[in-house]
């Protein structure tokens, strides 16, 4: 018996990285997952990699585009709807990159930063409501704002893109919805 028995967790982003070590490590704990992500034969992989450290474990797949609004709402409903709670949202989807932030264009900027926040933004927007019961909403970003590295926003030429142009709103955004929610942790 886990410490998370009886738990329903939503993971947005579970088909790689932090999120999939994430829900294996609810999972272990007895979380059922509902799973979110642009791969179905990724989200596949992941299933069978957390069964094998979980075999008991109760996982919904889903196909889907983290940063679209529609699937976002839907899938909180749906992952509430597998036991009509939802108690755990980790949201870790995140693109890196590294550069320097005065080479970069107007869109590739916006569309790099509001594609790292968007997808948390509407896991808040969406869950939040459903947690009824109590809970947590879990935003997992980089480290990146608190260092100061060489081609990580300023110095080095490299991929156009800057982890901590996105990293450093994410964690302040979080901040200021753990004032407003009591479901987000900061």
């Amino acid at each position: 018996m886990g410490v998370l028995d009886g738990q329903t967790a939503f993971v947005l982003g579970a088909s790689a990285g932090i999120a999939q070590a994430s829900a294996r490590l609810l999972a272990i704990d007895g979380a059922t997952l509902y799973l979110l992500g642009r791969s179905m034969k990724r989200l596949e992989a992941t299933r069978d990699r957390i069964h094998e450290a979980a075999p008991d474990a109760e996982i919904v797949l889903q196909k889907g585009d983290p940063e679209d609004e529609d699937t976002v709402r839907a899938a909180a409903q749906s992952a509430h709807g597998v036991h009509d709670r939802l108690n755990i949202v980790i949201g870790t989807v995140a693109s890196g990159g590294t550069g320097p932030l005065v080479e970069q264009d107007l869109e590739t900027f916006t569309n790099f930063v509001m594609g790292n926040l968007r997808s948390n933004f509407l896991a808040l927007r969406y869950s939040a409501p459903l947690m009824t019961g109590g809970g947590s909403i879990v935003f997992i970003s980089s480290t990146s704002p608190r260092f100061r590295w060489r081609g990580w926003g300023t110095i080095r030429r490299a991929r156009p893109r800057s982890r901590c142009s996105s990293a450093s709103p994410l964690q302040n955004w979080a901040r200021a919805a753990s004032e407003s929610t009591r479901y987000v942790r900061a």
